[in-house]
């Protein structure tokens, strides 16, 4: 089984716009959230952060209905 780079290609592209899709969607539901709400979604959302001097490093788990990529075989 051969793979095709379009389709990876492909893949990664159409898995990146969803997931942006699902971050708007996030984003405009926790504007209208309280604080105590906001805090559930982060943690519901699995945010993780790390900071120190150098950087900030923000980490989040992301649904995978949200994102699935269907995988082709050639």
């Amino acid at each position: 089984m051969t793979k095709n780079p379009r389709n990876r290609q492909y893949s990664i592209n159409a898995a990146k716009e969803k997931i942006q899709q699902y971050c708007k969607i996030v984003k405009a539901n926790l504007n209208r959230c309280s604080l105590q709400d906001k805090k559930h979604a982060l943690n519901a959302l699995d945010v993780q952060v790390m900071a120190v001097p150098e950087k900030i490093k923000i980490g989040v788990a992301v649904a995978l209905e949200f994102i699935t990529i269907e995988q082709t075989s050639a």
